[in-house]
């Protein structure tokens, strides 16, 4: 599965407890929090757990998952169309996508 903007792994963290057979992959921009996650993955023994940089902009792993999570991520993304076409391209057929982003109001005028 891919946990798409993973930032400081959460939600892999989750995953993995509930789920540690799994193969996951955490994408995110930030350096220092994907060496700090794999630093911890690494040290609870999580040995299917990796945390990569990438940017979703650009990062598409043809027909490799199939589950792709992305949680409060998209609303700080403008090219969402092009992470939506790279999210398709990544997942596997009959896969699923689970996208969940804040809310914001309109300023009252």
């Amino acid at each position: 599965m891919l946990d798409a903007g993973a930032g400081f792994g959460q939600y892999t963290y989750w995953l993995y407890k509930h789920h540690p057979s799994w193969i996951i992959l955490a994408v995110d921009v930030k350096e220092e929090q994907v060496a700090d996650c794999n630093n911890f993955f690494r040290q609870i023994g999580a040995k299917g757990v990796r945390f990569e940089i990438g940017d979703l902009t650009k990062f598409k792993k043809e027909n490799s998952f199939d589950l792709v999570v992305c949680v409060d991520v998209m609303e700080h993304i403008e090219e969402d169309v092009q992470v939506f076409r790279n999210f398709v391209a990544s997942m596997k057929h009959g896969a699923m996508l689970i996208i969940s982003t804040r809310a914001t109001r309109a300023a009252a005028t």
